[in-house]
């Protein structure tokens, strides 16, 4: 059971079940609020359309005994996520001293929470920026642009995962209040571990998602394979299991689907590589993730993830279209032993203290503002 903390400010996340909380977005949020959980007093709602995403927001706030509010979706004609029926209300009732939005996508959900908020609310937005093409049939969206600028004048601070972003973001909304606050790993868990690494490749992604250029990464494991007979791959991840595989190569491929946290550690642990060769990305957890167990990295020169990895102990990106670099890469990731300064540069770049600090004191600052203006009289 939550209790109210009157002696925290009230901080509300409103989110679209139709964020995949399995991946990026929930780790990135998820570890967000448990870094600064001991400062808020933190509130999550959340549409019950997609019952996976639902769930797992439903059990992380039972688990960290954080109040779970249940609504259900309010979708809009060009908007692809699902709507929180609930957002306008919630938003306008002068109940939060902080709300927060996340990702550029959520149309409808954030459309929601823009035309009903005042002041002196403050509004924190995490758009986790990407290209309106990475969305499938984009042209349906209409609404995705107008509802994310929006968003972003709107807002009182706006989060960025890369410098790469948050240059994008200054360049579409002159004066936009924005902050570089890359993502962060949880360093007691994705760390080195005992166990042998294995001559294995892994590439763990939504075999689904066109962006993630699973293709690249599996012609680049075949041609591995044919270059080194003791090479293996591990595939995990929505959709892994029904990939169709060279018949020649199939039994050198582990298909393991979706697989749990503490899978997904092990494989990171035991593995020479992790190999991501995406169109983009916002900003990869799993390439800091993998870093983070010491485990070399393969990954694609996007502005983004270059701004981020590039030059980083471990992380090599490349072209994903020059295979003579990918298999460069991918050679010279295999003999590499130094795995625990690989793990200990990345948990010095990704550790929650190191990220989200910032952050952090921004919010603060922010509700110290509030606070004095609605002291002197301020705000109506």
């Amino acid at each position: 059971m939550c209790f109210p903390r009157p002696d925290r400010p009230a901080y509300l996340v409103i989110i679209s079940s139709t964020n995949q909380l399995y991946s990026g977005t929930g780790t990135a949020l998820f570890e967000w609020i448990r870094y600064s959980k001991e400062f808020f007093d933190y509130s999550i709602c959340i549409d019950n359309q997609e019952k996976r995403n639902y769930a797992i927001c439903r059990d992380f706030c039972k688990a960290e005994h954080i109040r779970f509010i249940a609504s259900g979706p309010y979708p809009m004609q060009g908007a692809p996520d699902a709507g929180v029926a609930d957002a306008t209300e919630l938003a306008g009732s002068g109940r939060w001293s902080v709300i927060e939005i996340i990702s550029w996508a959520n149309a409808a959900t954030n459309l929601g929470v823009v035309t009903a908020i005042r002041p002196p609310t403050i509004l924190v937005f995490t758009p986790h920026t990407q290209p309106l093409w990475t969305l499938p049939e984009a042209d349906r969206f209409t609404l995705v642009d107008p509802s994310f600028d929006r968003a972003l004048a709107t807002s009182d601070l706006v989060c960025c995962d890369s410098r790469a972003e948050l240059d994008v973001l200054a360049a579409r909304a002159a004066g936009c209040p924005l902050l570089y606050v890359p993502l962060s790993i949880d360093t007691q868990r994705f760390r080195p571990g005992a166990a042998e690494r294995l001559p294995q490749i892994l590439c763990v992604a939504d075999f689904n998602e066109r962006r993630k250029r699973t293709d690249l990464a599996l012609a680049a494991i075949a041609r591995r394979m044919r270059r080194d007979s003791s090479t293996r791959a591990v595939l995990a991840g929505r959709a892994s299991q029904e990939v169709s595989l060279p018949a020649d190569l199939a039994e050198r491929f582990d298909l393991l689907g979706y697989v749990s946290a503490e899978r997904l550690v092990e494989l990171y642990q035991t593995s020479r590589l992790y190999l991501l060769l995406s169109d983009f990305e916002a900003f990869g957890i799993p390439i800091a993730e993998a870093l983070g167990c010491g485990t070399p990295v393969v990954t694609t020169a996007t502005a983004e993830i270059s701004s981020l990895f590039a030059g980083r102990q471990g992380c090599a990106v490349v072209d994903n279209t020059d295979d003579a670099a990918v298999d460069r890469a991918i050679d010279a990731a295999f003999v590499r032993t130094d795995h625990a300064e690989i793990s200990a540069s990345a948990h010095a770049s990704f550790a929650p203290e190191v990220t989200f600090r910032s952050k952090l004191d921004r919010v603060m600052q922010l509700v110290a503002q509030q606070n004095s203006a609605v002291a002197g009289g301020g705000v109506g």
